[in-house]
């Protein structure tokens, strides 16, 4: 290529008018529906923002009021009784 044909390609790059029809929107979100992965994503991203906001109904207890001692200590001796049945 010449050099006049090189800058004729670089003004025409610049002289062209901004596009008036591009809708990047509602171009990105129509490849978004269309695309597998991205539905499989946002239905688990749902679910976690869905399951975050239920947390009070999901675990009434407060993780604040919890017994951290108890939670460290052995299990209780075993009493061998005649009462104890095996079944």
């Amino acid at each position: 290529m010449s050099v006049p044909a090189v800058a004729r390609l670089r003004v025409g790059v610049l002289d062209r008018a901004p596009r008036t029809d591009h809708r990047p929107r509602g171009e990105t979100l129509r490849r978004l529906l269309r695309s597998r992965s991205a539905l499989v994503g946002g239905s688990v991203l749902i679910v976690i923002v869905l399951a975050a906001i239920a947390a009070a109904l999901i675990s009434p207890y407060d993780p604040i009021k919890t017994n951290q001692r108890l939670s460290l200590e052995g299990p209780p001796p075993i009493r061998w009784s005649e009462e104890t049945t095996w079944s």
